[in-house]
């Protein structure tokens, strides 16, 4: 990538959102290789080997604590070395906009859970539904707002950091990582990158929300503010919005009721959709933002 061209970050994850949005993420991962399946499978593999119920809780703590050591420096070696490959080489260009659609989660988590719920016998289950808002959630947090912030702000080294972190966190994990012991690490460590992003997605799912039907845009803010300090800042607003409780137990987020309904979560979907649509334009305006001198002054010099 050209250096000292500010406008040319945001412009790589706008095309690369447009890609995604387009012709969606499994169908460009299946011709390239993705960087969720590259992390994803070291860190099953370990896990399976590693995660065994006959060890103490501390004994797996440690464990888990050195393989996500290992995988996010193998994550870091891995960005670096891409990071310097697409700046010395003429496709460079090109190369990291295919590294950046493999690793965004935009519309791969939303139609896996719409595909999900459409398994599910009792679709209309509160408990389904409530997950699945769950979900939305966190993919918009995890699977975009951090992958986004590292990219602009540490490049596409931190753009593999991060993918990996979301990545390994999940595959140790499961579905409730923060209640294994041999998770921890990975958990701690994918929501310490996470935590920021994540406040500022909150704020910008507040904006969202005039766009969706019967938000509470006011309970949102509120519960965007209690979030601050807290590791679901994302989930706190998604919550907020839509007058639901979310996450529990052991903690909920939200004042209003866990009876959560497939209206709800179409809702969700819309509010999902206007996040998305949220960053996309706060993208464009840093691209205008920063061409609008230039364009300027190529049009005076043509005058």
């Amino acid at each position: 990538m050209p250096q000292g061209i500010a406008w040319l970050p945001p412009a790589m994850l706008l095309a690369a959102l447009l890609l995604d949005i387009v012709f969606g993420s499994p169908a460009i991962a299946g011709r390239i290789p993705g960087l969720a399946r590259f992390f994803a499978r070291p860190a099953l593999f370990f896990t399976k080997r590693l995660d065994r119920p006959a060890r103490t809780p501390q004994v797996l703590a440690v464990r888990g604590a050195i393989i996500a050591a290992l995988l996010l420096l193998l994550a870091a070696a891995i960005g670096i070395a891409l990071h310097r490959l697409t700046r010395s080489w003429e496709g460079g260009l090109a190369a990291e906009l295919l590294i950046l659609s493999s690793g965004l989660a935009l519309r791969r988590p939303f139609v896996a859970v719409r595909r999900a719920l459409a398994k599910t016998k009792v679709a209309a289950e509160h408990t389904a539904m409530r997950t699945a808002i769950e979900q939305t959630a966190g993919a918009l947090e995890s699977g975009l707002a951090l992958p986004v912030a590292a990219y602009l702000f540490l490049g596409l080294g931190g753009f593999v950091i991060a993918v990996a972190a979301r990545v390994i966190d999940r595959a140790v994990g499961g579905a409730r990582p923060g209640e294994r012991p041999f998770a921890a690490a990975a958990h701690a460590a994918h929501r310490l990158l996470a935590a920021a992003p994540g406040h500022v997605l909150a704020v910008c799912l507040v904006v969202a929300s005039i766009f969706v039907p019967g938000a509470r845009h006011f309970a949102a803010l509120r519960e965007a503010w209690k979030s601050s300090g807290r590791d679901r800042p994302t989930l706190a607003a998604f919550a907020g919005v839509l007058h639901v409780a979310l996450g529990g137990p052991p903690r909920w987020s939200g004042k209003g009721t866990a009876r959560v309904t497939p209206s709800d979560l179409g809702r969700a979907f819309a509010l999902y959709i206007a996040g998305v649509l949220v960053i996309v334009l706060v993208l464009a305006a840093v691209v205008l933002v920063d061409l609008q001198p230039r364009l300027i002054v190529l049009d005076s010099n043509e005058l």
